[in-house]
C-alpha cells in the first residue's frame, strides 16, 4: 500500500524532500560555520543557530509535561525519581 501511494504521489513527494533537503543544508552552512576559528563568524553563526531552535521550538510548542526538560531537575537529592 505505501509503495503505491508514493508512487501516484511521487512529484510531491520530491518537491517536499529537496525542500526538507535544503533545510538540512541551511543547518549544516550554520553549524559548519559556528565550528569555525574565524572571529566574529562564530557569533554571526551562533545567532542563526539560536533563531533556529527558537523557530522549531515555536512550531513545535510546549513540551510535554511528561517529558521534563532537565532529566536532573525530575530526581530527587539522592538521585531517585
Amino acid at each position: 500500500m505505501s509503495t503505491g501511494i508514493a508512487a501516484t504521489n511521487a512529484s510531491a513527494i520530491a518537491v517536499r524532500l529537496r525542500e526538507l533537503r535544503t533545510v538540512l543544508d541551511g543547518w549544516l552552512v550554520d553549524l559548519e560555520a559556528a565550528a569555525q576559528d574565524t572571529p566574529g563568524v562564530e557569533e554571526t553563526a551562533a545567532a542563526r543557530l539560536e533563531q533556529r531552535f527558537h523557530a522549531a521550538r515555536k512550531r513545535l510548542g510546549p513540551p510535554d509535561d511528561a517529558v521534563p526538560a532537565d532529566p536532573a531537575r525530575a530526581r530527587g537529592a539522592d538521585g531517585n525519581e
